[in-house]
């Protein structure tokens, strides 16, 4: 008998799912979720600086005020002295879908190395990379060992997925004392469909953060 992780488990059945879910898609409305992220129109062609336009703002309050794990990221941003920057991308990384994103959090400073398959980090968007480094906090918590880690990412065994993982284990302990567990990553099939609250996510703003909680 095979024993797999449970986030393996649901990577398989996604890999099952995803023909009916591209099928969807080619029939959904312009804007809905394709398989990569630079087919996204609606993500692609989102203001990249300055104020979002007013429809954009209200869609998104409309939307966030259902999805409670959205508002979750947001507020946790609101009442934390938390900063967050994308670093510039390494063909190294990129390679794998990964991205580094710096987060300082009570006077201190930590690189960590995030899997962005849908490049959700090269949007100018806090909450997103946010729940990015989350994310990269609970598969690397969730996981026992080296290769339960990579399985369930989808990573193959080479010098920089190990890399990534040694940087792992420095990191994930020392940001949990600064960040703690309270706030949680979005479900990744809700970012793998696109779901409602995946559409939140993506279409939060620095306005959003910046509005008082």
């Amino acid at each position: 008998m095979e024993f797999i992780s449970i986030r393996a488990a649901v990577n398989r059945w996604q890999g099952i799912l995803q023909p009916w879910e591209e099928a969807l898609s080619a029939s959904a409305l312009p804007g809905s979720h394709k398989r990569r992220a630079d087919q996204r129109p609606g993500l692609r062609n989102r203001q990249r600086s300055g104020d979002p336009c007013p429809q954009h703002l209200a869609l998104a309050l409309i939307v966030m005020s259902d999805t409670p794990p959205v508002a979750a990221l947001v507020a946790f941003l609101q009442t934390n002295d938390l900063v967050l920057r994308v670093l510039p991308s390494t063909q190294l990384l990129r390679a794998i879908s990964y991205r580094s994103i710096e987060v300082r959090a009570k006077g201190q400073s930590f690189v960590v190395p995030v899997f962005d398959e849908y490049a959700d980090a090269n949007e100018d968007n806090p909450t997103a990379w946010l729940h990015l480094v989350l994310e990269a906090c609970e598969y690397f918590e969730e996981a026992d060992n080296f290769a339960t880690w990579r399985l369930d990412i989808g990573l193959k065994d080479e010098p920089v997925t190990r890399h990534i993982h040694r940087q792992l284990t420095q990191l994930v302990p020392l940001l949990r004392e600064q960040i703690g567990t309270s706030v949680k990553a979005i479900r990744h099939y809700e970012i793998e469909f696109n779901t409602g609250i995946a559409k939140a996510l993506r279409a939060c703003t620095h306005a959003d953060i910046a509005r008082a909680p």
